[in-house]
C-alpha cells in the first residue's frame, strides 16, 4: 500500500487540468441539481396538471438510461473521450438556450416538451467526465486528491443549482434556465481546453522520452482489449531486439509517481 504523499497533494492543488475538471463536474451537478429538484415544476409551467406532470417526469429516467448505454459504447468504439463528451454537451446545451427563448402557453407545449426531454442527455457527461479524469491522473494519493476535489465539486454544484430556481419567476424560473445555460457553455469551453491543454502534455512528454533514447511512440491502451494489450508487448520486444529502445516504456508503471513525473505517461483524449 503506497504512503500518503503530501507532494502529490500539492501537485494536485497546482495542476490546472484537476481544477479544470472540478469546474466541469461543477457545472453538470449544477444542472443537475436543479433539473432533478424542479423538473417537475419546470414541466407543470408548460401548462400540465400535476397527475400529466409527475407521468411526463418519468420519461427522464429512460432518457438517461440509453443515453448512458450509447455515451459508453461511443467511448468504447471511438476510444476517445473528448468527442463523446463534446458531443453529449452540445444537446443539454442546445435544449436549455431552446427552454429558455421558447414562450410559454398551451400552443407550445409539445415543443417545449421536446426541448426538456433534449436537456435530460446531460446526464452522461458526469460517468465519463470521472473516467476521462482518473483515466488522465496517476500517483495513488493524486488520485485520492482528485476524488476529494471532485466530490467537493459535485456537492457544491448540487446545492447551487436548485437555489437558481426562485419561487416569484415560475413558471419559467429565468434565473434558473440562463443559470443552465451560462455553466453548460463553459462546460463546452472547458472541455475543448482541456483537450488541447493534455494533447500540448503528451507532446512535452513525447519529446522528453526522444531526449531519453525512446525513439518509438508511445500508445493509450487504456480502453483497449486484452488482446492489443498482448499485441502491445509482443511489439516491443520486437523492437528491443531491433535495439529500438522501446522496452522501457513501461518501467515506470508500478511505481508511485503521478501523471506530471511519468515521461512515459500518455494522456487519454
Amino acid at each position: 500500500m503506497s504512503d500518503f504523499d503530501w507532494s502529490q497533494v500539492r501537485e494536485c492543488l497546482l495542476d490546472p487540468k484537476q481544477w479544470m475538471y472540478v469546474i466541469c463536474v461543477f457545472c453538470v451537478s449544477l444542472v443537475s441539481g436543479g433539473i432533478s429538484a424542479f423538473g417537475p415544476l419546470i414541466i407543470s409551467g408548460f401548462g400540465l396538471d400535476p397527475f400529466q406532470s409527475i407521468l411526463y417526469n418519468m420519461i427522464p429516467g429512460g432518457i438517461h438510461i440509453v443515453t448512458n448505454i450509447i455515451a459508453a459504447y461511443l467511448v468504447t468504439i471511438t476510444k476517445r473521450k473528448m468527442p463523446v463528451l463534446l458531443g453529449v454537451t452540445c444537446f443539454p446545451l442546445a435544449a436549455a438556450a431552446a427552454l429558455y427563448a421558447l414562450p410559454r402557453g398551451d400552443e407550445y407545449r409539445s415543443q417545449l416538451l421536446a426541448v426538456y426531454f433534449i436537456l435530460q442527455i446531460f446526464q452522461p457527461v458526469t460517468p465519463v467526465l470521472f473516467s476521462w479524469t482518473f483515466a488522465n491522473t496517476a500517483g495513488h494519493t493524486k488520485k485520492t486528491t482528485t476524488t476529494g476535489m471532485l466530490f467537493v465539486g459535485l456537492c457544491v454544484g448540487n446545492i447551487v443549482g436548485p437555489q437558481l430556481y426562485l419561487a416569484d419567476e415560475a413558471p419559467r424560473y429565468q434565473t434558473g434556465l440562463i443559470g443552465n445555460l451560462i455553466v453548460l457553455c463553459i462546460l463546452f469551453g472547458l472541455i475543448i481546453i482541456q483537450a488541447l491543454y493534455l494533447s500540448l502534455l503528451n507532446r512535452r512528454n513525447a519529446k522528453k522520452r526522444k531526449a531519453m533514447g525512446k525513439t518509438g511512440p508511445n500508445v493509450d491502451y487504456s480502453l483497449e482489449s486484452s488482446s492489443k494489450w498482448a499485441s502491445m508487448k509482443a511489439q516491443q520486444r520486437e523492437n528491443a531486439e531491433e535495439g529500438g529502445g522501446d522496452e522501457d516504456h513501461n518501467a515506470n508503471a508500478f511505481e508511485d509517481m503521478t501523471d506530471l513525473q511519468n515521461v512515459d505517461f500518455v494522456y487519454s483524449l
